[in-house]
């Protein structure tokens, strides 16, 4: 009976010993500081992977750093086949018209204000003017100022000053289709 028990003690410490020793050779590779450690068969074609310990006679040592330097990068692959057509977008912004319309100051103050909008079925996208003519060399002084008003219509607004008076501004308003 004796000899029963004994034997799957045997069996299992046998276990537990190759467990432990594959455990601290797996351990020490790499080494401390970040090498591998291999051995090379050329007679074979073959690479045993070692802790730092040495090789055969037949063997020949090699090493290399798991903290290399990055190298150089490859050439360029070839294209791929074309892929599949993507699914049909939103439509875009489409211009439905732009109004334009001229503006002059008021001939005795200066100044003026105007709104312009867009057809129906449209949005006002932006608004934009130009002067027509300049006091000497220079625009009037005071700055027009151009602002939406609501979703169809852009106001257009300069300040009273008789210097001015009578001056000519063009006035345009982008309108986009409203989808």
């Amino acid at each position: 009976m004796r000899n029963l028990l004994t034997r799957p003690a045997v069996v299992l410490l046998a276990f537990v010993a190759t467990g432990i020793a594959a455990g601290v050779a797996w351990a020490t590779i790499p080494d401390g500081s970040g090498t591998i450690h291999a051995c090379y068969k050329p007679s074979e074609k073959s690479l045993r992977v070692i802790d730092s310990g040495t090789c055969g006679t037949a063997e020949a040592h090699v090493s290399w750093s798991q903290n290399a330097i990055q190298g150089l990068p490859g050439p360029q692959g070839q294209d791929g086949p074309q892929g599949d057509a993507g699914p049909d977008g939103p439509p875009g912004i489409t211009y439905a018209k732009t109004i334009e319309v001229d503006k002059s100051e008021d001939p005795v103050i200066g100044g003026f204000f105007k709104e312009l909008t867009c057809p129906s079925g449209t949005k006002a996208l932006q608004g934009r003017y130009e002067w027509e003519n300049t006091i000497g060399n220079n625009l009037p002084q005071n700055e027009m100022e151009s602002f939406p008003i609501s979703d169809d219509s852009w106001g257009f607004a300069v300040g009273a000053d008789n210097t001015y008076k009578g001056l000519t501004a063009f006035l345009y308003l982008e309108c986009i289709n409203a989808n």
